[in-house]
Parts: C-alpha cells; sequence; structure tokens
C-alpha cells in the first residue's frame, strides 16, 4: 500500500506547499513579465498545481507502483524523462519566485526516487 501512496501523498505535499507560498509570497501586481524576479506572476498557482499534477500522472503511468516488482526498465525510463526536465526546472529556479522552487524540489524528489528504485531493483537483480 506504501508503494501505491507514496507519490500521490509527496504530491499533496507539494501542491500544500505550493499554495502556502503563493499566498505568503510577495506578489507585486504591477510588475510586467521581465520585472517579476523573485515574485510570481497572478494565476501561476494553478498553472503549476496542474504541470506536477500532469508530472505525477506521468510517473505513475511509467512506474505503475501497483505492479512494481524490480523493473529496472521501468525506473531508467522515468529517470531517463526526469533528468532533462529536472535540469530545465533548475534554470527556472534561478530568478523566480518560490513557486518554481518547490515544483524543482518536486521533480527533484521525483528524479531521486526514481534513481533509488533503479539502483534497488539492479542490487536485487544482481543479487539473486
Amino acid at each position: 500500500m506504501l508503494r501505491i501512496l507514496l507519490l500521490p501523498s509527496l504530491w499533496i505535499v507539494a501542491a500544500i506547499c505550493m499554495i502556502v507560498a503563493y499566498y505568503h509570497a510577495p506578489l507585486d501586481h504591477t510588475a510586467q513579465a521581465p520585472l517579476l524576479h523573485g515574485h510570481h506572476a497572478p494565476g501561476m498557482l494553478w498553472q503549476w498545481i496542474l504541470i506536477s499534477l500532469g508530472e505525477l500522472i506521468i510517473m505513475l503511468t511509467i512506474l505503475r507502483p501497483w505492479s512494481y516488482h524490480r523493473s529496472w526498465g521501468r525506473a531508467l525510463s522515468a529517470a531517463l524523462l526526469l533528468l532533462p526536465w529536472t535540469l530545465l526546472s533548475l534554470l527556472w529556479v534561478m530568478h523566480a519566485g518560490p513557486l518554481f522552487l518547490i515544483h524543482f524540489l518536486w521533480v527533484l524528489a521525483l528524479l531521486l526516487i526514481s534513481l533509488f528504485l533503479l539502483g534497488g531493483s539492479l542490487l536485487r537483480k544482481n543479487g539473486r
């Protein structure tokens, strides 16, 4: 049961953190897009929650935790998909507001979980 609930529970925590950050971070309604360094634009909260929900659905589709049994191929596919996305998210964080940082941490957590699953699957496969 833990395998099935881990990623959705982690997403719920990330979504709550995004909501808290959105309402507690400084919001400059007068700033235009180039001047939003360290801020977020109005309406970005739901955009990033939906993006992270899409990422969750993609990861659940790839990893299929309800039938995951030392499947290093699924974990490798997830890690290879997440690596460039994590690097791109890292670039977005540079001068962005807290929503981008929380999104980056969410994607980084997905990558680390995928790498952990990959390592565990390979060790079990070789240890037989």
